[in-house]
């Protein structure tokens, strides 16, 4: 008989848990830790030091703070996304999944799609855009079943 197991990601851009189950017909069962990333972190808090200083060319002795190329909260997001997609990756190969259900607000749904293999792709059947990280895994089928 073929593997018909499916696997639930509840995940926003810090936080993310994964369970074993379809919330159509029963409850949801964690099949591995939470992960936890750093995206709920100040900005500031996820610079190691402050920003470099520039001098002014045209004035000179004016200095300025140099601003990140980017802010470093979207690229812990990023990086939370990959560290995300590798452990479906991984699961996957080890054939622990034969479907997958992703629940996420939009941006990181799109983060994901980006960081996820096409064979991980492949096994998605249904993306839902909102964040239920917040939601208790007893009352999670409940908001996933319509």
């Amino acid at each position: 008989m073929p593997n018909r197991t499916m696997w639930v990601v509840v995940a926003d851009g810090a936080r993310a848990r994964i369970f074993q189950g379809d919330p159509r017909v029963g409850a949801l069962e964690l099949v591995m830790p939470e992960l936890v990333g750093r995206g709920r972190e100040k900005g500031s808090e996820l610079l190691a030091d402050r920003p470099g200083r520039s001098v002014d060319s045209s004035h000179i002795g004016n200095r300025h703070a140099m601003e990140p190329p980017t802010d470093p909260k979207e690229v812990e997001k990023q990086r939370f996304a990959r560290e995300l997609a590798d452990k479906l990756e991984e699961a996957n190969n080890e054939g622990r999944f034969a479907r997958l259900m992703i629940v996420a607000p939009p941006k990181m749904i799109g983060e994901l799609r980006e960081a996820l293999s096409d064979r991980v792709k492949e096994k998605i059947v249904r993306e839902v855009e909102k964040d239920l990280t917040w939601v208790s895994v007893h009352e999670l089928p409940e908001h996933l079943r319509d």
